[in-house]
């Protein structure tokens, strides 16, 4: 206000309220030469106009409330939609669902993100085969993860076996473990060594008529029907 504002005499200011005509507060500002100024007094926006200065040196001040009451208009409007739209979506229920998390696994994330693509949709016995097949080295650990989860979902939460699927598997950033590499006349580099966290969601597919499989690609894929639990290298799959 005092950048917007030149002259040194004080002008009185008068306040009019939309609501209330009566009430009146003064305020003391210096003299005003610049054509438009704005300021806000509290929490409402106010517009100040060297045309409204009156001969005692008064300024009506208009509180401009219409605002506050269009962006109270839009957040109803916008909550009614929310709800319409809730109301159209099918909610999967909770007890079909289980979430299992692993942390601190000693592996890059982007070296998981196509293992995990491929693993995303297929059926529980499917994802142990692939996972047994993987060259990657955490798979042990990511077959006793999808394990854990099944065992979950199967003794504590009461779902099928056979119908479960893995809808989703992501990997997040952790942290990463310095080393030093030592190498010859005295010198040295830093080795990072990267940490993950990895989170797997399975669910309960649900029957449809007519259904040949379960997941991505179920009883249709030759390894499915083959693996029994245990890779055998000296077995042909």
């Amino acid at each position: 206000m005092n950048n917007l504002i030149k002259g040194i005499s004080n002008v009185t200011l008068r306040c009019v309220s939309q609501t209330s005509a009566t009430s009146t507060s003064l305020f003391y500002i210096p003299s005003i030469t610049r054509c438009l100024t704005k300021k806000c007094y509290g929490n409402k926006s106010t517009t100040i106009l060297n045309s409204r200065i009156n001969n005692n040196n008064n300024v009506n001040i208009r509180q401009q409330s219409t605002t506050a009451a269009s962006t109270n208009i839009f957040q109803q409007a916008l909550k009614e939609t929310k709800q319409e739209q809730g109301e159209e979506k099918v909610k999967v229920e909770d007890n079909k669902i289980v979430r299992v998390s692993l942390q601190k696994l000693g592996y890059s994330e982007w070296k998981l993100m196509a293992l995990f693509k491929a693993l995303s949709g297929l059926s529980l016995r499917e994802a142990m085969a692939q996972l047994s097949f993987t060259e990657h080295s955490p798979s042990k650990k990511l077959r006793g993860l999808i394990k854990h989860a099944a065992h979950v979902a199967e003794n504590i939460k009461g779902m099928d076996p056979e119908r479960l699927i893995i809808s989703q598997i992501w990997a997040g950033r952790s942290f990463y473990k310095r080393s030093i590499m030592w190498k010859g006349r005295g010198q040295g580099s830093t080795i990072r060594k990267p940490f993950c966290h990895v989170s797997v969601e399975i669910k309960e597919s649900e029957f449809k008529d007519g259904e040949k499989k379960v997941g991505k690609f179920g009883k249709t894929n030759k390894t499915f029907s083959k693996y029994d639990g245990n890779f055998d290298h000296t077995k042909e799959y």
